[in-house]
């Protein structure tokens, strides 16, 4: 009984001197087997409780916090030990941002803010790496028509997600009840309208305070800007949109369009409107069939007080532009058009064939169930699959896009036939048209009845 009175606390002798467990299982539950079961859960919170409970803490968890708050090395080594293993950390903050409902009405505001002050340093280092991301960083000096071409919004969320991907989850929880399970790669048909609509209010969101932060960060109100310029906004607007954060500055985008826009081609810089003219004098060099088309635009040039050498007059310019089929054709010689057969030409040429009608008929029914199944379903009526498809009659490639190049804007009057001279001429000279091409060749024009008139008449004049 003696040597039973002398030893610890946790373990029991017998007579014969030979060591008696407490609890049969007791070696079985610390094991890591063990550990994972229901009873094995239940004995080593009771044994921890008891340990705990007999030292002086409330529960384990204020245990816990007194150690990871203390500056003692070993406790703090063992912190440190315990927050490199990432699974587990994770584990622990879940646990502490599920335990909101539990928490007392009066002390949620401090827990709130202590959940926001520990994420606050993770969402600022993320801020940082996306604010110096390459993909939002463009200077005015450096914006060239190849940004412009080249914007896709998916794409580029895509690509800024991955700077931020937490950061952009919590703006996603913002704006709709969770995250995206699948960010986008890619411009995709099938990402819904929705989705893009998020995607377009974020983006833009992200890009205004990235503004806010450094100037330097312009690229999505360097695009909205260039369309602003593009459709002629005043310079109030853009520069009203400007203080908000919604656009880069009035001379900023001047700039970037007119004279420090450098382009990259063919290993050397060139300014915007130099490569644009080089581009469309190309056209009649290629040697293969376009389409122009132009048009006379007019202005009001009003005074507020009339006087007599100070009075309201129009300004009339002349616009157009280039389209080149994105299929190649050489141009058509002058001798494969036989004006000659015209007057052989009966009411029977331009009478559609039968399959014609047949074709708009099929287009007509698909269109109408398309509409009536639309009304079923808002109606929750029933009704079978209406199998009407649309017909294919020379279908066009979505992805073979025509090219299309401004003309300049010339500082005449199309409706005076010496100005419409110049303007043919000039239109010629500014595509790179050849004299032996303006001879032997022939160049489809386009515009309203009054231009192809006034072209016609010019032409027929010429051939004379």
């Amino acid at each position: 009984m003696s040597s039973s009175q002398g030893s610890s606390s946790s373990e029991r002798l017998s007579s014969s001197g030979r060591r008696v467990e407490q609890h049969y299982y007791e070696s079985w539950y610390v094991s890591e087997a063990g550990r994972g079961t229901a009873d094995g859960h239940a004995w080593l919170l009771d044994e921890l409780t008891q340990t705990i409970e007999r030292i002086g803490f409330k529960s384990i968890f204020h245990a816990a916090l007194f150690f990871a708050e203390s500056s003692n090395p070993r406790a703090q080594r063992q912190l440190t030990d315990f927050a490199k293993d990432g699974a587990s950390l994770a584990s622990l903050l879940k646990v502490v941002s599920s335990l909101r409902s539990s928490v007392r009405s009066e002390d949620k505001e401090q827990y709130n803010a202590a959940l926001c002050a520990a994420a606050r340093p993770a969402y600022l280092r993320e801020w940082r790496t996306f604010l110096h991301g390459p993909e939002l960083r463009v200077p005015m000096g450096q914006f060239t028509a190849q940004h412009v071409e080249s914007f896709s919004i998916e794409p580029l969320y895509a690509r800024l997600r991955l700077h931020a991907p937490s950061l952009f989850a919590l703006f996603e929880g913002m704006g709709h009840d969770s995250a995206m399970e699948n960010p986008p790669e890619r411009s995709s048909p099938t990402l819904n309208e929705t989705k893009r609509r998020q995607i377009r209010h974020i983006l833009m969101s992200l890009s205004i305070m990235g503004n806010l932060r450094s100037r330097q960060v312009n690229f999505i109100q360097g695009i909205l800007t260039y369309y602003l310029y593009v459709g002629r906004v005043s310079k109030r607007v853009v520069t009203i949109l400007n203080h908000w954060g919604l656009a880069v500055s009035y001379t900023g985008v001047h700039t970037a369009v007119s004279t420090m826009g450098m382009y990259q081609a063919r290993n050397e810089s060139d300014c915007v409107g130099a490569f644009l003219r080089r581009e469309l004098q190309s056209v009649g060099r290629k040697g293969n069939a376009f389409l122009v088309v132009f048009d006379n635009c007019t202005a009001s040039a009003t005074v507020r007080d009339e006087r007599l050498h100070n009075k309201s007059d129009f300004l009339k310019y002349t616009v157009g532009y280039v389209l080149e089929p994105s299929v190649c054709r050489p141009m058509f010689l002058r001798s494969d058009v036989n004006y000659g057969n015209v007057a052989s030409l009966t009411i029977k040429d331009f009478i559609p064939p039968d399959s014609d009608t047949d074709v708009l008929r099929s287009v007509f029914g698909h269109f109408i169930a398309n509409a009536v199944s639309k009304y079923c379903r808002q109606r929750n009526v029933g009704l079978e699959k209406l199998d009407f498809p649309l017909p294919a009659v020379d279908t066009i490639d979505p992805k073979l896009t025509p090219k299309i190049h401004v003309l300049p804007t010339y500082d005449l009057d199309e409706s005076l036939i010496d100005d419409m001279i110049e303007i043919l001429y000039r239109i010629a000279g500014d595509i790179g048209l050849s004299e032996t091409q303006i001879k032997e060749n022939i160049v489809l024009y386009a515009g309203d009845y009054f231009t192809t008139i006034t072209e016609r008449y010019i032409l027929s004049a010429a051939r004379c």
